[in-house]
């Protein structure tokens, strides 16, 4: 469900955060939006608009551009709200650019038993594998396979387990 009008009215964005237009004690002069971390650790800001909470990025995009759909940020950053830093996303694109966790340092990549790995790229519910001892191999593999399924949206970055 899309925002209701009266919002777009409330808020101004200068290029990289919401301010409301009118401040009042409910809604503080200063940016607008509270840190919201995530159960995987990334950090969003968020507010809450008649009883409704609101992603800061998506209602940016919603203001400049009238659509009311899911927005991905390309460099991963869920706190960079500049504009050039937004574009709209399906689920599964989304999902695509999201940093992996992987115990063996490598995002999709993770040991089986001592020696032996799997390596898993995922692209709508569909999963493509490759197992190995070679690690080496499996990394430059599932590099590629990213790059081939997941295109603009591709990340190859990973976050400790």
């Amino acid at each position: 469900m899309s925002p209701p009008e009266d919002l777009r009215r409330a808020l101004r964005y200068d290029g990289e955060h919401l301010w409301w237009k009118n401040p009042t004690p409910q809604h503080k002069p200063g940016p607008v939006g509270t840190l919201q971390r995530g159960t995987t650790g990334k950090e969003y800001l968020r507010f809450m608009y008649k009883r409704r909470i609101y992603y800061c990025h998506a209602v940016i995009w919603w203001l400049l551009h009238g659509d009311w759909l899911e927005v991905d940020h390309k460099d991963g950053n869920g706190l960079n709200n500049k504009l050039d830093n937004l574009r709209p996303a399906a689920r599964s694109q989304n999902n695509c650019n999201k940093a992996g966790r992987a115990s063996t340092g490598h995002k999709g990549i993770y040991e089986l038993r001592p020696g032996y790995y799997q390596a898993t790229v995922k692209l709508k519910g569909k999963a493509y594998n490759k197992c190995g001892a070679d690690l080496d191999e499996l990394v430059a593999w599932v590099r590629a396979k990213r790059e081939e399924l997941h295109d603009a949206y591709v990340n190859h970055d990973c976050r400790p387990a």
